[in-house]
Parts: C-alpha cells; sequence; structure tokens
C-alpha cells in the first residue's frame, strides 16, 4: 500500500512539475475512493523524466479528428507533445494521425483502417479526440488483432461516434458538460487550444504510468479526474431521456466558469 502511495505521489509530483494542473483549488469528486483506489503501474526503472524525452520503442497514438484536425491545432499539439515525450518519426513515444487524411485509400476515406495503420506499433496506449463515426467499428477490428482483449488504455475524449460505441470501445468517454448545449439537443463546441493541449499532455503522461486498460469500476472516476486536474470537476454522465448513469463516460465542467 505504502508503494502505491508513493506512485500516487510521484504522478502527481511529474504533472505539476510539468504544469499541467492548475494551482487553483479544485473539487475531486468521490474523496472516500482518492485514498483508498489502486493504480496499475509500471515499475520506476520504466519511468522516464518527462522534461526531456527518451527513446521509446513503444507508441502511444493520438488520433485527431473531427474539431481538432485543423492544421493550425495539430501543429500547436505536435509542438507540445513532442517537446515532452518525443515524436515516433524521432523514435519518441508519440504517434499523430490526423484525420481524415491518414485514414486515406486511394480516394475513399475508412476509419476502419486504423488496424491496419499501427499494425507495426507496438502501443502502448491510444487517445482519440473527437472520434469519427464508426471508430467504435475499426476499435472493435483492432481488439481482435490481440485476441480480442487490447492491453493498453483507450481514451476517448470528444467523440462524434456512436456514444453506445464510444462507451464500449474505450476505457472512459469524456465530454465537457454544457448545459445549454444539452438542452438544446446539440454537440458540445470544441474546447480552446490552451485549455485542450494540458488535458491532451496529462492524458498521454497518465498513461505512461499504467501497465494496462483502465478497470470500470469506482475508482474510474478518480483516475479521469486526475487526468482533468484541479481546475475541473468530473462527474458521471447521466443519459437525458433514461435517467441512467453511465459507468464509464464523464462530463467535466470548469470551476472557473
Amino acid at each position: 500500500m505504502k508503494k502505491i502511495f508513493k506512485i500516487i505521489l510521484l504522478f502527481c509530483a511529474a504533472v505539476l512539475q510539468s504544469g499541467f494542473i492548475s494551482c487553483k483549488k479544485g473539487q475531486i469528486v468521490d474523496a472516500k475512493s482518492e485514498d483508498c483506489f489502486s493504480l496499475n503501474v509500471k515499475k520506476s526503472s520504466e519511468w522516464t523524466d518527462c522534461s526531456k524525452w527518451l527513446y521509446s520503442h513503444k507508441k502511444i497514438c493520438v488520433v485527431f479528428g473531427y474539431g481538432y484536425n485543423e492544421s493550425s491545432f495539430v501543429k500547436m499539439a505536435k509542438a507540445v507533445l513532442g517537446s515532452k515525450f518525443g515524436m515516433a518519426e524521432e523514435n519518441g513515444l508519440v504517434k499523430c494521425l490526423i484525420f481524415p487524411e491518414d485514414f486515406k485509400t486511394g480516394v475513399r476515406t475508412k476509419v476502419t483502417n486504423l488496424a491496419d495503420i499501427l499494425a507495426d506499433d507496438e502501443l502502448e496506449g491510444l487517445l482519440l479526440l473527437g472520434a469519427p463515426e464508426n471508430m467504435h467499428s475499426a476499435l472493435s477490428i483492432l481488439r481482435s488483432r490481440y485476441g480480442g482483449v487490447l492491453p493498453f488504455p483507450v481514451f476517448s475524449f470528444f467523440p462524434q461516434d456512436d456514444v453506445l460505441g464510444s462507451e464500449w470501445s474505450s476505457d472512459f468517454v469524456l465530454e465537457k458538460f454544457s448545459v445549454q448545449n444539452i438542452l438544446n439537443d446539440e454537440e458540445q463546441p470544441s474546447l480552446n487550444p490552451e485549455n485542450i493541449l494540458p488535458l491532451i499532455e496529462n492524458a498521454v503522461l497518465y498513461m505512461t504510468f499504467l501497465e494496462g486498460p483502465l478497470a470500470s469500476d469506482s475508482d474510474l472516476i478518480v483516475h479521469v479526474q486526475r487526468i482533468c486536474g484541479a481546475s475541473r470537476k468530473v462527474s458521471h454522465f447521466v443519459d437525458p431521456e433514461s435517467g441512467l448513469r453511465s459507468v464509464n463516460h464523464f462530463v467535466f465542467q470548469e470551476l472557473s466558469e
């Protein structure tokens, strides 16, 4: 148990050192679970100093989908992730895929090409931003390549894919909460780069501490809260029609709003 707490403290220190989490006091959802939740992590000898990236044969793939695939945003994201973790083309950790251009076969765009695109990569994680339609089918194909169970975490931020499909195919789904958009049955708006980039950076960092997927249990919300940081409040998504609370679908609110 002491080792687990030491690991958690090391992760928090790495996050704070990298400037991912605001110094503003925030609220952690379900404080009781924070005291006792467990985290499958790598041995300390496998960790890397986040202030400088090291060679990595494993890759964390970040897919830039709808709302996050504009060249200016992708350029900023690559600069941030490259400086912290290194890009795959430089033997670093992060491999970036842009939808739709990186998913084209001739003149056709097929998101289900994901498994083929990643066939030669040893993945440590997969982060989806604005996942396009049928991404859950692409993940199903990818899962079949691993015997039905992915050995790495999959985080889906602000998906445009089918909701149930996204929940089924990812460790968790994360969206920004907006009462007005829900009442008007509108899509959630894209976040400003200054808000989304630290979230992406923190998610990639968190994946480097994991040995595998996150379990869909009562501790999951604590993991998501840590990824979102102290400046955001995380809660379970509740379907407005059925009133049912999702196990692995979360929304967050900016505490400054």
